[in-house]
C-alpha cells in the first residue's frame, strides 16, 4: 500500500522518464510481436517449452515439492498448448 505522497512521487517519476525517452505517458501500447508476425509464435513457444522441460527436470532432480514445481509445470503446459495449437498454421 502506498501513501498519496508516494503515489504522486511515482507518477512524477513516470512522467519524467517518459519525457526523457520521448514517450507519452498514456500513449497506446504497441501490439505484441506475435500478433504482428504470427510465424514467430510457434518457434518462441517451442523454445520456452523446451526451457520449461529443463526447469521441471531440475525441480525433480533436486526433489523439490509440488508447490515449488507447480509454476514450471503450469508454464510448460501453457506454452505447450500454444505450440501445439500453432503447428497447423506452419
Amino acid at each position: 500500500w502506498r501513501s498519496p505522497a508516494q503515489l504522486k512521487l511515482t507518477s512524477e517519476m513516470v512522467k519524467r522518464n517518459c519525457k526523457s525517452l520521448k514517450l507519452r505517458p498514456n500513449s497506446p501500447k504497441r501490439p505484441a510481436l506475435g500478433l504482428v508476425v504470427p510465424e514467430l509464435v510457434a518457434p518462441a513457444s517451442g523454445l520456452i517449452s523446451g526451457l520449461m522441460i529443463g526447469a521441471v527436470a531440475m525441480h525433480l532432480k533436486i526433489k523439490d515439492n509440488f508447490v515449488r514445481t507447480a509454476p514450471s509445470l503450469f508454464v510448460l503446459a501453457a506454452t505447450s498448448v500454444v505450440f501445439v495449437s500453432t503447428l497447423p498454421r506452419l
